[in-house]
């Protein structure tokens, strides 16, 4: 894990992307898992596919444009640059995401980027994968508060792995 964190009183500021269109996390169904959960962070999680295919659908359709995202709260956690940097660790879930079909793969790094802190209860993971490519896949994840504003982005490199039935 790497970090860029940090405040420096030097004037200027701006965003200049945007968060994808998508429905609010109430309107958007719970992730399913592919295994039972238990005594890991995953379980103390509230995650909701926001754009993209549950486990049990993916048909082989790879993505056209690579994207997908989650709506993800802890109810117990308040948004930290730690917090953040969990987040920041679903390009595997993107890999799958933009093939179509489950492809196991495991993070080789992970890069936060923390630009802005501000209370959210519910936290949009943007992921972009950038390129899939003789085993291994990289990608981006914009980590948006529910007013639209950039928390953070992560970027990650992963090792895929040949799918077990």
């Amino acid at each position: 894990m790497n970090a860029a964190l940090g405040q420096r009183p030097i004037a200027g500021s701006g965003e200049w992307d945007t968060p994808p269109q998508v429905p609010r996390p109430e309107d958007c169904p719970a992730r399913t898992s592919r295994w039972e959960l238990r005594d890991t962070i995953m379980e103390r999680m509230d995650i909701r596919l926001a754009q993209g295919t549950q486990w049990d659908d993916l048909a082989g359709n790879p993505s056209a444009e690579g994207r997908s995202a989650l709506w993800v709260r802890v109810p117990d956690l308040a948004v930290s640059a730690a917090t953040l940097a969990v987040l920041g660790d679903y390009v595997p879930f993107g890999i799958s995401q933009s093939q179509g079909r489950w492809m196991p793969s495991n993070s080789l790094d992970n890069t936060i980027r923390v630009q802005r802190l501000v209370p959210t209860e519910w936290v949009l993971c943007d992921v972009r994968i950038d390129g899939i490519h003789d085993g291994f896949g990289h990608g981006d994840v914009y980590l948006w508060s529910s007013d639209g504003t950039l928390l953070a982005t992560a970027s990650q490199s992963a090792v895929l792995h040949n799918p077990r039935t």
